[in-house]
């Protein structure tokens, strides 16, 4: 999103890009957004993330800008998954990238969190659901930016898309059945894929595009 002009306009509104775009040198743009607070014109910030929440992320431009920001202006490239809080609540979802995996567990993380490291280091994993048998069952997948290590995060989603029931160590009977729908693939309760956002390369403060 930070690829967009900084500002554009509606009737009512105003949507700017942040990060790359307001986080300039450019002392017009604290000017702008001033003026806009002055006549009270409502507006919003477009961005990837920077693996910061959305009230992280209002702090962070009220540092650099000496300007008030409240949460509720920022839209992140993740902040739609919010919209599955209903679906999902009760779930096990693995988190894979990102540094907001864990900061607010209630909005992006749910009930039940497998996270990406805890699967990486060992960790206790006894406070999460598990199958009679004792093996562990992932009911969705969500992939923020800037993963830690690409590897380790595509094995983990192919060998869940390819499991029987999300169950993390099965591989699911269906696969390559040419009787079924799609061969059998992701016919057989596999957890659902989410991916935040479709880049794969963003703008950051280093002068070179940041792979995520």
């Amino acid at each position: 999103m930070d690829r967009n002009p900084i500002f554009s306009t509606s009737r009512n509104a105003t949507a700017g890009g942040s990060n790359t775009s307001v986080l300039r040198p450019d002392e017009t743009i604290a000017e702008t957004l001033s003026m806009l607070q002055r006549y009270k014109v409502l507006f919003i910030f477009l961005t990837n993330s920077g693996g910061l929440t959305e009230t992280d992320h209002a702090v962070h431009i009220d540092h650099h800008l000496g300007l008030h920001f409240s949460g509720d202006q920022f839209v992140q490239s993740y902040t739609p998954f919010r919209t599955l809080v209903p679906q999902l609540q009760d779930a096990t979802v693995l988190v894979l990238g990102g540094r907001v995996v864990g900061i607010e567990p209630n909005i992006y993380t749910f009930a039940e969190l497998s996270a990406l490291n805890h699967l990486a280091s060992g960790r206790d994993l006894t406070s999460i659901p598990r199958t009679a048998d004792g093996r562990l069952k992932i009911d969705a997948i969500f992939v923020f930016p800037s993963p830690r290590d690409w590897g380790l995060d595509l094995q983990l989603v192919l060998d869940l898309i390819l499991s029987h029931n999300g169950i993390l160590g099965t591989s699911s009977p269906k696969n390559g059945d040419p009787s079924l729908p799609n061969r059998g693939y992701q016919q057989d309760g596999q957890p659902g894929l989410y991916f935040c956002n479709p880049d794969l390369t963003f703008a950051a403060k280093y002068p070179q595009p940041h792979m995520a």
